[in-house]
């Protein structure tokens, strides 16, 4: 399968609240599409900190 576009999101992480609501519309939003259906993603955490 030939990768023909990637997405990438940024988030204001000041309000998020830990309901994961924006990766499960992501999802919902970006596999609709016929051949999608395999599409990964991955949610990446931060602490803050030095580093």
């Amino acid at each position: 399968m030939k990768i023909r576009s990637q997405v990438g999101m940024v988030m204001n992480l000041d309000k998020c609240i830990g309901c994961h609501t924006c990766s499960v519309t992501c999802k919902n939003v970006w596999t609709s599409r016929e051949g999608m259906e395999y599409a990964w993603f991955n949610n990446v955490e931060t602490k803050p900190g030095i580093g």
